[in-house]
């Protein structure tokens, strides 16, 4: 639809036609959860880029619905279907990156992970004893 301005006292007719994202922003890698061994490596390699992504395109300027909606478009069904396994405290709390970007660092991050493999490694520390 193009834009009329005066310039001059003379009309002119502007053309607005919004400009293409370069490649490397229409790309976002998917975050890998099917390797459970790397999990947490992966996670933080995701958010990082993650940062980088919603910076450049300038999705850290939107609603936080918008953004929320954008990181579940990119980070991979594996992942929707654990942010939907999240308890939030409050409703609206799953509508807000910083709640959510903190869940998954719950659930993923490196220092859960070692917690699970301690608590594993105790547990069956104990069964061995139990059959001594």
């Amino acid at each position: 639809m193009p834009l009329q301005t005066n310039v001059c006292d003379t009309t002119v007719n502007v053309i607005y036609q919004p400009r293409p994202w370069p490649q490397a922003l229409q790309r976002q890698n998917r975050l890998n959860l099917v390797n459970r061994e790397h999990r947490g490596e992966h996670w933080r390699r995701f958010k990082r880029d993650w940062t980088y992504y919603e910076l450049s395109a300038r999705i850290h300027r939107e609603d936080p619905k918008i953004r929320v909606a954008s990181l579940l478009n990119v980070i991979g069904s594996e992942a929707v279907d654990m942010y939907d396994s999240f308890d939030w405290d409050a409703p609206e709390d799953a509508d807000n990156i910083d709640i959510v970007l903190q869940k998954f660092d719950e659930r993923l991050s490196l220092r859960g992970m070692k917690h699970v493999t301690v608590t594993y490694f105790f547990i069956e520390f104990r069964n061995l004893q139990r059959q001594v």
